[in-house]
């Protein structure tokens, strides 16, 4: 099961904070544990969806530190979102620091089993 809208407000918004904003509407962490944690029973794998393309302003890591510049306007979903600079973000090594602050939070009971 894919599960899109896991943090802040849901699809695509607040990306690229993989972990640190998870949704309180959607029931938080506690409620994304219980998830994915009963859907065991179920012979269930949960992924999740992470959006490595574009950042959104309302996001704690959106900054100008990892977007392409000039700047190129992408999805205009919630609020006007802007592509990121995949080369920097990675050779930055930011992108592995936010997908490792989600690995922590979830923890090593987390029945997460893969990243789209």
């Amino acid at each position: 099961a894919l599960l899109k809208g896991y943090q802040a407000e849901g699809h695509d918004s607040a990306h690229p904070d993989y972990g640190g904003n998870i949704s309180h509407r959607a029931g938080g962490m506690k409620d994304l544990e219980k998830l994915t944690e009963s859907g065991r029973q179920w012979n269930t794998d949960f992924g999740i969806h992470v959006n490595l393309v574009e950042s959104y302003p309302e996001a704690n890591h959106f900054g100008d530190n990892i977007l392409v510049k000039p700047y190129q306007k992408a999805w205009d979903w919630m609020e006007q979102s802007y592509r990121m600079d995949y080369a920097k973000d990675l050779g930055s090594g930011q992108l592995f620091a936010r997908l490792n602050q989600l690995r922590k939070e979830l923890g090593a009971k987390s029945n997460l089993d893969w990243l789209y």
